[in-house]
Order: structure tokens, then C-alpha cells, then sequence
């Protein structure tokens, strides 16, 4: 079942309609590789020349995220200035991500071993999981570099 045929699936049981906008912003999400913001998706459309208002991409997202399409994404930064990160998760395997705080470089990864002692702790204490998402942050090796080389010639 493609992205599209989920969405129809979606709204024929909600009071929405399936509209070329709606369609639009679908395939531009589903053509798109890694995490997107809603600006991405506007230079996307813009790039084919869709023209859609950045309101219909933010009243569309909410139906995409309950719908199973998308799903937020991890970002580096606590501004609320900055843009909510999407990533799309229809026919995606489940992965987790390693996050780099200081550059913003964001790894995808899957580990057997971090999803079997996930659920033999929600087996510990009674829980079933439905779902999770695990972000580690820290510091890549590039940034590691960098810092020491700038403390160095600090001296």
C-alpha cells in the first residue's frame, strides 16, 4: 500500500476530502529522502511548480502524523524559533538515532540489542509496548576534533 492509498484510507473515515493540495504534499513528502521541516517541502513543491500556501502544508501535517505517514523527528535545538523536524515512517524500518549537539548531524541506526533490553524492561515492569524512539546525544568525532583543536590554540 503506497503513502497515498494510506492517506485515502485515512480521511474515508474522518469528515476530510482528498484534495490535489493534499495529494501534492503527500508525494512531495514521500519523494523526499531523511528528515524534512515544512520549509523543505515548500521548496519542494515550489522547485515542481506547486504553488500551496505554507498554511495548507501546517494544516495538513496534523492529518499526516495521525494518519502513520510521518512522525516528528529528534532536532538539536530547544529554540522555538526553530522548525519542527518530520521524518516519514510509512514502509520505513523502525530505527533510533544518534545525535551530535554541537553540529546537528543526525545519524539513523538500528541495534538488535537496544530493542531486545527495551522490551525486557517494559516486560519488567508490566508494560506493552506499542511503540518508542530512542535518541542518544552527544558529541560526533568531527566536533570532538574541532573543540580540542580550538582549546589547544587557545593557548
Amino acid at each position: 500500500m503506497t503513502a497515498l492509498d494510506q492517506f485515502k484510507d485515512f480521511i474515508a473515515n474522518t469528515k476530510l476530502r482528498m484534495t490535489r493540495e493534499r495529494e501534492s504534499v503527500i508525494q512531495a513528502i514521500g519523494a523526499h529522502e531523511g528528515h524534512f521541516t515544512v520549509s523543505v517541502i515548500m521548496k519542494k513543491l515550489k522547485s515542481e511548480g506547486t504553488a500551496i500556501a505554507p498554511s495548507t502544508v501546517y494544516r495538513i501535517i496534523p492529518h499526516l502524523l495521525e494518519a502513520g505517514l510521518i512522525r516528528k523527528a529528534p532536532s538539536i535545538s530547544s529554540s522555538c524559533t526553530d522548525e519542527q523536524v518530520y521524518e516519514t515512517i510509512h514502509d520505513h524500518q523502525h530505527h533510533d538515532h544518534l545525535i551530535c549537539e554541537h553540529c546537528g548531524e543526525v545519524i539513523e541506526f538500528s541495534e538488535s540489542a537496544i530493542e531486545v533490553l527495551q522490551n525486557k524492561v517494559a516486560e519488567q515492569y508490566g508494560y506493552k509496548l506499542k511503540k518508542h524512539q530512542l535518541e542518544l546525544r552527544g558529541v560526533c568525532p568531527a566536533c570532538q576534533k574541532k573543540i580540542v583543536a580550538e582549546a589547544v590554540n587557545a593557548w
